[in-house]
């Protein structure tokens, strides 16, 4: 009887770790399945099967929707969630503007989540599928990038912001250290904060580069959802 009961005890615990694998390491969001009928979408869709893994604290994920041509279909947000372990009967990813797609378009959606509230403390898992918007059948569910260490963590309180028409880069908070050829294409950055004069914003871009310099004239709130014309950060660094 008692080597039953500690076979029983040995095939519970495989079971436990066996969840915990799939889900990936502390803490993550895992994708296991596609949505049929998402060829087209107004304001967002759910997701089922999702796993989570966060057994104490918080932790916060980002992800983004593509398409062949549509590098930015729509995006997931959780600011702040946990601790919670378990599979999501709904994981919503948001849509703006709505779009609408051929039938049998691949969708993309990859998610990346952090040790920190607010997409901070490196990154802690990525996890990434392609299903046919028509069917919701998986076309490719990519190895997860687990555990990587962040180099160059994403400084608490960095808000996004926009630069609609791309930026100068520079090395330092002058006109002198102009980096030349090195710019930055339109679209969405991290903004960490300004120098002393205010007229360059200090830029976070990933975990293996280093904070920039902009011009402050060049990057403004983003009026995109989740951010909806949040002010930019006004402390001094650097």
């Amino acid at each position: 009887m008692k080597k039953f009961s500690l076979l029983l005890v040995l095939v519970a615990l495989l079971v436990v770790a066996g969840a915990a694998l799939a889900q990936g390491p502390v803490p993550s969001w895992f994708l296991t399945q596609g949505a049929p009928n998402t060829c087209s979408s107004t304001s967002g869709f759910s997701l089922n099967g999702v796993e989570v893994n966060i057994p104490s604290g918080q932790a916060s994920e980002s992800g983004v929707l593509s398409a062949p041509g549509n590098p930015s279909l729509g995006f997931t947000n959780d600011d702040a969630y946990g601790p919670n372990v378990g599979t999501l009967g709904g994981f919503f990813v948001f849509v703006s503007p709505p779009y609408s797609l051929p039938a049998n378009t691949p969708l993309t959606l990859s998610v990346t989540t952090f040790f920190g509230t607010n997409q901070t403390g490196g990154v802690s898992y990525v996890s990434t599928i392609t299903w046919d918007c028509t069917t919701g059948v998986l076309i490719v569910v990519a190895p997860p990038a687990a555990a990587q260490v962040c180099n160059n963590p994403l400084p608490d309180g960095s808000v996004v912001g926009d630069a609609p028409g791309g930026a100068q880069v520079y090395w330092q908070p002058a006109a002198d250290k102009n980096s030349g050829g090195v710019v930055l294409n339109p679209g969405s950055y991290w903004v960490v904060g300004f120098d002393e004069t205010g007229e360059y914003a200090q830029v976070w871009l990933t975990c293996d580069t280093q904070l920039l310099w902009i011009r402050a004239d060049t990057i403004g709130p983003s009026a995109n959802a989740p951010w909806n014309g949040r002010p930019l950060p006004t402390r001094i660094v650097g």
